[in-house]
């Protein structure tokens, strides 16, 4: 089961980043029709699926021992950071991130240069998502150290 929920989790064009940009080096047939223009904010806002209720394990027994844990709680879907500038819920079935007290989506992209040989084995073998979502939620406890102008106007 997990194979099969890993692959459909990662071959949905919610996780296609010219999907969610649409910018215009991006075309997409199916961007245009009604019924798949809010289709990433259906995806952001997905249940758990099992391979999320892994993730939402996995983190809900390392968390207290990572110094951010007392900025963090785990809910069924999300794990909500406490920033110094804004809350955020992290989504555990797409890694994406929704801000307090709108409910604003930000966009924050890996970075090529993240690219390579880790240095730690994580438990689930391949899944990204579990690496960016621990990632972004050490980055946004500490939200008020963040310089990336892209991520600074978004919270702001």
């Amino acid at each position: 089961m997990y194979d099969i929920d890993s692959v459909i989790g990662r071959t949905s064009i919610g996780n296609d980043r010219h999907w969610q940009d649409r910018g215009s080096h991006a075309r997409h047939p199916l961007s245009e029709r009604p019924e798949f223009l809010d289709y990433r904010e259906r995806y952001s806002a997905g249940q758990a699926s099992g391979l999320a209720k892994g993730r939402r394990d996995f983190i809900a027994t390392i968390l207290p021992g990572l110094a951010i844990a007392n900025q963090c709680t785990v809910t069924d879907e999300f794990l909500i950071v406490d920033g110094k500038r804004k809350t955020y819920r992290i989504n555990f079935a797409s890694g994406h991130i929704r801000m307090a007290p709108n409910d604003r989506y930000l966009c924050i992209v890996p970075s090529n240069e993240a690219a390579g040989p880790r240095p730690a084995y994580v438990p689930f073998e391949g899944d990204d998502i579990l690496s960016v979502i621990l990632s972004k939620a050490m980055m946004l406890a500490n939200d008020d150290k963040i310089t990336d102008g892209s991520i600074l106007r978004q919270i702001a």
